[in-house]
């Protein structure tokens, strides 16, 4: 199992050679914290299992603040 932060950064691109004849591997893009740490955890399920949890788990960790922030009106930070 090989964790990289871009699909297209050069780790990854790399992983893809090393792997592509090496049989059964996996390479898991956009990595985050989460995803580790879940990883770390169930690395011993079989990899058919492992990496659909994974994705799962770094899709819901991702999360944004429900309202945008509101900037300072440009007439009261005069």
């Amino acid at each position: 199992m090989i964790f990289t932060d871009l699909r297209t950064g050069s780790c990854a691109l790399v992983a893809q050679l090393v792997c592509r004849d090496r049989g059964r591997r996996a390479i898991v893009f956009g990595v985050n914290l989460p995803m580790l740490l879940d990883f770390v955890f169930h690395r011993s399920l079989p990899l058919s299992e492992l990496v659909p949890r994974l994705l799962r788990k770094g899709r819901d960790a991702i999360r944004s603040v429900p309202e945008p922030i509101a900037h300072a009106d440009p007439a009261v930070s005069g």
